[in-house]
């Protein structure tokens, strides 16, 4: 069954019992909830502009122009400012992820558990594209292949190099759906009893979406088409992107405690890029061998507002969430990040809390030996030699009158 969605791109499907949900985005966002034949249940929109949305079909999260927005969600919406093509994924049981843009580098992030906010690997300025709840976020460039590919349920969906119709690989065997069609970045869901739901928007015209469901066996009566699409993608593990990673030193952390206690964050970002110079000074004035100091992303870049680091290795610590803003808190227990790459800047110790660094204490000397009656015996003889010399030199004087 194919069925025009109207005006809308960027489509993504999903299904939630019976029932298939469709978002669009536009100039509004658009949600639409068919059953299982088709036929439209509901349609809502959203209040402003809707960029890139996706759904697990409960929520969706979307970009508007400067900002993430959750969409019928019950959780925090995601920090930060929208980076990339496409910034913003949803695993099917709610694990929101998103990307920004830090110092020159898309890092994709996520809830913790309990609170608070993680790393999960560097993006891309394509963006994302697929992800799962266990942390696993699959780039937008890594699913294309000659053009964007999407899976689910073992059945890939794909466009083709001349923009005819849509690839659908099944059974490791390539079929052509709705030739007829320019199918620009498809999605594909698939329900436990394997009925299936493609949507895309066509890539010729620019606007207008459209949405195709059926089963399994109608694609596999779909006509043949030349082996084009390669296996479908798996979402891989999250392979270690830089050094092994390590905790701030625990006297470090004290000492950054201290400093924010004395010099409260600021809340803007001149002020901020100041105060992690200083904070690095004071880092590199208490403890001097180990080669604190702040960086930059390159050369024409500016310095960092919220980065100390070492110089070797190459690795610092991203201290303050939203540095520069009313927002802003330190962060102590992140793992340390990589910045190969980047600019070392080194920065002259200076004691801004005017405390003396910790000295080694000084060397014991060894006891001295209590005198011994040799010692003693010894002091009367010397004694007595300067007696003698002064009786000597009197004798003398006395003859020479």
């Amino acid at each position: 069954m194919l069925k025009s969605l109207g005006s809308g791109v960027h489509a993504d499907v999903a299904w939630v019992g019976r029932r298939l949900h469709v978002v669009l985005a536009g100039g509004v966002g658009r949600w639409l909830t068919f059953e299982e034949d088709g036929a439209l249940v509901s349609e809502a929109q959203t209040d402003g502009r809707c960029l890139f949305p996706r759904t697990n079909g409960v929520e969706t999260v979307y970009s508007a122009d400067y900002q993430f927005r959750v969409w019928r969600g019950s959780v925090p919406q995601p920090a930060g400012r929208p980076a990339g093509n496409c910034p913003v994924e949803i695993g099917r049981n709610g694990t929101m992820y998103w990307q920004v843009l830090i110092d020159g580098q898309y890092r994709v992030r996520t809830w913790q558990p309990g609170g608070g906010i993680a790393h999960v690997r560097y993006g891309s300025a394509m963006g994302l594209w697929e992800s799962d709840d266990f942390g696993h976020v699959m780039l937008w460039d890594e699913c294309y292949r000659g053009g964007t590919r999407h899976e689910a349920g073992g059945v890939t969906v794909g466009e083709r190099t001349d923009g005819d119709g849509c690839l659908v690989e099944i059974d490791g065997v390539a079929r052509h759906l709705c030739p007829d069609k320019w199918v620009f970045w498809p999605r594909i869901a698939m329900r436990e009893d394997n009925r299936i739901a493609i949507a895309w928007h066509d890539g010729k015209a620019g606007t207008g979406a459209w949405l195709w469901i059926g089963t399994p066996d109608e694609l596999r009566a779909l006509p043949f088409v030349p082996a084009e699409i390669p296996p479908p993608p798996v979402v891989p593990e999250i392979p270690p992107t830089q050094e092994p990673t390590m905790k701030l030193p625990a006297d470090a952390k004290a000492l950054i405690e201290r400093f924010a206690a004395a010099f409260p964050l600021p809340q803007n970002e001149a002020d901020a890029t100041v105060w992690i110079r200083r904070m690095a000074e004071q880092l590199a004035f208490s403890f001097p061998l180990a080669g604190w100091g702040t960086k930059r992303a390159s050369e024409t870049r500016p310095q960092t507002k919220d980065v100390v680091c070492f110089e070797s290795p190459f690795i610092g610590w991203d201290l303050v969430y939203a540095a520069g803003s009313p927002d802003a808190r330190l962060i102590l227990d992140g793992d340390s990040i990589d910045l190969t790459g980047q600019v070392y800047i080194p920065v002259t110790p200076t004691n801004h809390l005017a405390v003396e660094p910790p000295q080694p204490p000084d060397p014991e000397l060894p006891p001295v030996p209590p005198a011994t009656d040799l010692e003693a015996r010894v002091a009367v003889l010397e004694q007595a030699v300067v007696n003698m010399q002064g009786f000597l030199r009197d004798t003398f004087v006395w003859f020479d009158k």
